[in-house]
């Protein structure tokens, strides 16, 4: 890291919003388990919330803090803007999320913040290009209002970085991401279908050719340390973190039921097929975040699976 025109590696301060979330809540658990070099600050919209949810030795803001000047950015050295509404939210808290991320970009410019991470989405390839997508050869063809904000955030921050040298900025294009871990909310295609089975109920499944990819959140986290391991001015602009192996909807509905039956639930589930084309397909190269970082994905589908089952919804 290249920190106030000088490079240190200790007493790193990181803000990070969206801090209660599932992948905020998982990363900074990792991060204080790592014993790492950074002094962790929460931007949260529930601080009494955030203060039930997150260890004692964060330190908590709000957004009213941060309008009263309580929280001071003149001393943040890295920004990690995870804090975004989800698809499913719907279209007022998605661009009222593009506006705190303007906000939020605005006020680290200002005091000089040297190191921005935005965490954007796999969504704005939209589905113009057949995968595997890639960050350089794949143009963004964001399809839905939740990617084409994400889009919009990367923009933002690219431009940001054009005009202001000593910032050093990256966007990364996140997976879908499930795991059973805290934080994890029952929205996500893969943990639906685990809960059916652990319900003994079972799983619908249209077309079925689909090709969806998914990160475990133990990857997840360690890819984000990992970026925070690379010296900055190495980022490039954008990044894919992905699992780089995508899986067909039949084959994973068929997985979740075969990985079912060894924790004994009484009356497996079956998969209810309906047959209808859809083209769906999702799958990003990862190759260029594997060069710059050294991270490299280690739980396989199987493993995601397996944590689900194990986790108590």
């Amino acid at each position: 890291f290249q920190l106030n025109k000088s490079n240190t590696v200790s007493n790193k301060k990181i803000l990070i919003t969206g801090a209660t979330g599932f992948l905020g809540r998982n990363l900074i658990t990792k991060l204080l388990n790592q014993n790492t070099s950074f002094t962790i600050i929460a931007l949260v919209r529930d601080k009494e919330q955030a203060k039930l949810l997150l260890p004692k030795k964060i330190q908590i803001f709000d957004e009213d803090d941060l309008e009263m000047g309580k929280l001071s950015f003149g001393n943040i050295d890295v920004l990690l803007h995870l804090g975004f509404s989800r698809p499913h939210k719907g279209h007022m808290e998605i661009a009222q999320s593009l506006a705190f991320t303007g906000k939020i970009f605005r006020r680290a410019i200002t005091n000089q913040v040297g190191n921005i991470i935005n965490i954007s989405s796999q969504g704005v390839y939209g589905q113009n290009c057949l995968p595997p997508w890639h960050e350089e050869k794949t143009k963004a063809a964001p399809n839905t209002p939740y990617s084409s904000a994400k889009y919009s955030t990367e923009i933002m921050l690219t431009e940001i970085s054009h005009q202001h040298k000593q910032i050093h900025a990256t966007s990364l294009r996140l997976a879908g991401i499930v795991g059973g871990a805290k934080g994890l909310v029952n929205i996500d295609l893969v943990s639906k279908f685990v809960q059916n089975v652990k319900n003994e109920k079972n799983i619908k499944v249209i077309g079925g050719m689909q090709e969806i990819e998914r990160l475990d959140i133990r990857d997840a986290v360690v890819g984000i340390i990992s970026l925070l391991k690379t010296p900055s001015h190495n980022w490039k602009s954008v990044y894919n973190l992905g699992s780089n192996k995508p899986i067909k909807l039949l084959d994973l509905a068929q997985e979740i039921i075969k990985i079912g039956k060894i924790y004994k639930v009484d009356n497996p589930s079956k998969i209810d097929f309906e047959e209808k084309e859809i083209d769906l397909k999702f799958g990003m190269d990862s190759t260029l975040f594997i060069n710059d970082t050294g991270w490299k994905p280690e739980y396989s589908i199987q493993d995601t699976i397996h944590s689900l089952f194990n986790y108590d919804y």
